[in-house]
């Protein structure tokens, strides 16, 4: 099936669930079925959307999406307990180009987008599950945003600005008011979120010269290091945590394959780029619940496919295979070194090769 804008989540039962968009702008879900990697059927959620984001819909572990409508009003549609059945789409209005969810530490969810105006406004519940407040600016000129909560539970708005800057806007206090807009400098297109071990957070962005950029921030307190280039040429960006707390950079290259960039130890620096192969055009990476990761590509027949690591925290990965593959492969024996593992098999690169947020 030709699909786009692939995003991985979890269930509240702990098994990966994988969301597209169809060629007729619906919303997809496929479920695994047990952990070794079953999967059922795709699930047709309806709507006609432009961009999505998935979170949990409450304390009870259930999801919700959010989507850009047609219209640019936001749209929603979550699952309802006990099972998990989805509800119908509602209309939560607003007139935006793109948007973000977050959940407070009090259980509340708040929606940020960007207006016509080029302005980020929020939209929050009022009380956990309850009803909205409205739309409410905490203006800004940005270009695309993402949402992160700090180790105090701060809100904190990451947003690219019509300078082409990153710039930052955090909560005073959990729930709270916004203390303004600061900007990290730099000069990208776009960007990624990553938590780091410790609590804090780092950035991840592409430059104007397609490199990969990254800015860490310092403490808790919310201060910023210096912009260090680590390289590459690329056109998207998907950042993920394995298992034993190391960030991994995955990107599609200026070959259209898949190329990964691991820290040689927590908190440490970078090796050197590697390619995993394939022909990409859009990616999500995520780790399932043996620690391993798992990276998510439309190829460019508009198919979906996927690649799997074949131990936490080892450079060894399956070769790609067309979504889904039915059974993730064994768990091998953990290798002695963490470089010392073979590279990954390239797909055939023809339409019948075997291999988010908006």
């Amino acid at each position: 099936m030709h699909v786009k804008t692939p995003l991985a989540r979890q269930t509240r039962d702990g098994l990966h669930a994988i969301f597209a968009i169809d060629p007729k702008g619906g919303i997809l879900m496929r479920t695994q079925q047990g952990g070794r990697g079953g999967w059922g059927d795709w699930q047709e959620l309806g709507g006609t959307v432009k961009s999505y984001v998935v979170n949990r819909a409450g304390n009870n572990g259930l999801l919700q999406i959010f989507a850009v409508g047609t219209d640019d009003a936001i749209w929603s549609v979550f699952q309802t307990p006990p099972h998990g059945v989805w509800g119908g789409w509602q209309n939560l209005g607003g007139k935006v180009k793109a948007a973000d969810v977050v959940t407070n530490t009090d259980g509340r969810l708040e929606l940020f987008g960007i207006g016509t105006d080029d302005a980020v406004w929020h939209n929050w519940q009022t009380a956990p599950g309850g009803p909205w407040s409205g739309w409410v600016s905490i203006k800004g000129k940005v270009q695309n945003l993402m949402l992160e909560p700090d180790a105090q539970g701060r809100v904190l708005v990451v947003a690219t600005g019509t300078d082409n800057a990153l710039w930052i806007n955090r909560q005073k206090m959990p729930g709270g008011e916004f203390g303004g807009w600061k900007s990290l400098g730099g000069k990208v297109k776009s960007f990624q979120p990553a938590d780091a071990k410790d609590g804090t957070l780092d950035l991840y962005a592409i430059g104007t010269d397609d490199a990969v950029w990254r800015i860490e921030q310092i403490n808790a307190n919310g201060d910023w290091g210096e912009w260090k280039s680590l390289g590459g040429k690329v056109k998207e960006i998907s950042v993920a945590t394995g298992k034993g707390g190391r960030a991994e950079v995955f990107a599609i290259g200026g070959d259209d394959a898949l190329w990964s960039l691991s820290q040689s130890e927590v908190g440490g620096d970078f090796q050197a780029w590697k390619s995993l192969g394939g022909k990409v055009k859009s990616i999500t990476a995520w780790g399932d619940v043996a620690g391993r990761l798992t990276v998510f590509g439309i190829g460019t027949d508009n198919n979906l496919y996927s690649i799997v690591q074949a131990n936490p925290d080892v450079d060894s990965w399956s070769p790609w295979g067309a979504f889904p593959q039915n059974t993730l492969p064994p768990l091998e024996k953990p290798a002695a070194t963490h470089g010392s593992t073979a590279a990954a098999a390239a797909p055939a690169q023809n339409p019948t090769y075997n291999r988010r947020r908006w």
